[in-house]
């Protein structure tokens, strides 16, 4: 973009393709989100106006503001004329990344506040900046045994106190982690392999974390790690549904017992909700909320399953209590939905039960759709890429990128054919041995692990692993799909052109 932006009357001054620095600017430190593509100008005026007041400085204050001064330099990038929030907060970063954080969202900066405040060891008039370094020097202090990389708000262990689950920048309005706190069962649906019970655990385990950040507070929560992440597996309930699934197993039914007679046993639901009540009479309001992931929902008859649950899931209605049966005293069982339990169903939509979820089923959830991200591509196979062997992630990222978009374009593609669709897309899981193929084709092979070359050679023809992600991945879902329509044939091939055709450069 740089040498674009220059253009060719001075090509004295463009960054060669082949130096260090061309290098450098093949890495990045945060993602600006869509933002950035729409409105580079602002970016670039920003950056511009900022470089004119630098250099219009005398060399010792220049001097002085670029070398141990973060604070002075943040008055300084905040009173030009261009203003830009993103650009500020990188540049900020890249010129004091002790001091500010890998982030260029204001609003993520504001959320990491609201959570982690009671750390802020500054004054309530202090800059935001300000604060999240105060916040970062008292969580030093309390994880001493942390590196820095460890305490990146994004990386995992800090992560989901602060943002259960990201929502992308241009559905800002749906938030699942919100819509979960209020309604109290969300159901994410989408396509086979979009993630939907990775990002159930993650918004369970999320809702876990930041109720211990709330109940007990900021300073038990960090000294007590070990019993956050046990309090997460404890309180996380998963339950994969299926047509044997039913009413007697989830919420009561009659059993043999030891005398030979039989009696009503309690099912799943009602023994948690035991669980529960007492894990409230043992620590009070210092007791944590459950969450129930119920995956695959249309794959039984989710109402008669809940039974007289299944109106007690209304918020109005939590704590309101019913009788399931009399036990062999002729004393009533009773049930009730408690406050603190949540639940989350997964849905794949091209299932052909969907149909059977009834009105009254879907008003008392929320519902969120799952389409196939870029974002849970890259993710999955950074945490599968030790099955890549002797390949750098590093090396392989420039062909995983462009790979990246080659899928984009091949699940664009499959919304636009008339017999398939969006529910028809692919999801990022279904790439997700490409670590292996890659790991077993050069297992053997001792030269060339630093070539780049992993996917297409320097021809562009696409080699081994690519082909067998196509092969034993792809070409199976995409066959099963298409096995009614009449150009069969030709569908497919066109798929697997745009998915192993590499990107023109």
């Amino acid at each position: 973009m740089i040498n674009i932006t220059i253009g060719g009357e001075r090509e004295d001054l463009h960054v060669p393709t082949d130096g260090p620095v061309h290098e450098a600017l093949q890495n990045w430190i945060a993602h600006p989100g869509s933002y950035y593509n729409t409105a580079v100008n602002l970016h670039v005026g920003y950056l511009m106006d900022l470089a004119l007041r630098l250099k219009s400085l005398p060399h010792d204050e220049r001097k002085a503001l670029l070398h141990d001064n973060p604070w002075d330099f943040l008055q300084f990038a905040e009173s030009g004329e261009q203003q830009n929030d993103t650009m500020q907060n990188v540049v900020c970063h890249l010129l004091y990344p002790r001091y500010f954080e890998r982030m260029v969202s204001i609003g993520h900066k504001q959320q990491i506040l609201d959570v982690f405040g009671e750390l802020d060891t500054t004054d309530d008039e202090a800059h935001l900046d300000k604060k999240l370094y105060a916040i970062r020097q008292s969580l030093a202090k309390r994880l001493p045994d942390w590196n820095e990389e460890r305490r990146d708000y994004y990386r995992r262990d800090l992560r989901p106190i602060w943002q259960p689950m990201p929502v992308p920048a241009e559905e800002a309005a749906l938030d699942p982690a919100s819509a979960l706190e209020f309604k109290k069962q969300i159901v994410l649906y989408g396509p086979p392999g979009t993630g939907k019970t990775y990002q159930a655990n993650r918004l369970a385990e999320g809702l876990v974390r930041t109720a211990a950040v709330q109940r007990w507070g900021v300073e038990a929560y960090f000294n007590d790690v070990a019993a956050v992440d046990a309090a997460v597996g404890d309180n996380v309930t998963r339950l994969q549904l299926h047509p044997g699934r039913g009413y007697p197993e989830f919420m009561i039914g009659l059993q043999l017992d030891a005398d030979g007679g039989t009696s009503y046993q309690l099912g799943i639901l009602p023994r948690l909700v035991e669980k529960m009540r007492t894990e409230r009479e043992q620590a009070g309001d210092k007791a944590l909320p459950h969450v129930l992931i119920l995956d695959e929902i249309n794959r039984t008859d989710l109402s008669a399953m809940f039974g007289e649950a299944f109106s007690l899931m209304e918020r109005d209605k939590r704590s309101v209590e019913v009788v399931l049966a009399e036990n062999a005293d002729g004393e009533p069982i009773r049930f009730a939905m408690p406050e603190d339990l949540y639940i989350i169903g997964t849905m794949n939509e091209i299932d052909q039960s969907v149909e059977a979820l009834d009105f009254a089923l879907r008003r008392r959830f929320l519902w969120f759709p799952t389409p196939y991200s870029e974002e849970d591509l890259y993710a999955i196979w950074e945490a599968q890429w030790e099955h890549a062997g002797k390949i750098k992630w590093g090396d392989a990222e420039p062909q995983l990128q462009e790979l990246a978009a080659c899928i984009t374009r091949l699940n664009k593609r499959i919304t636009e054919l008339p017999d398939l669709g969006q529910e028809y897309e692919l999801g990022a899981a279904v790439f997700g041995d490409l670590p292996y193929f890659i790991g077993h084709e050069w297992r053997s092979r001792r030269n060339g692990a630093r070539s780049g070359k992993y996917l297409w050679n320097a021809r562009g023809k696409p080699l081994a692993p690519l082909l067998s992600l196509w092969s034993l991945s792809i070409n199976p879902v995409l066959t099963q799909y298409l096995a009614g329509s009449d150009r069969h044939r030709e569908q497919v091939a066109e798929l697997e052109n745009l998915l192993t055709a590499r990107p023109a450069s």
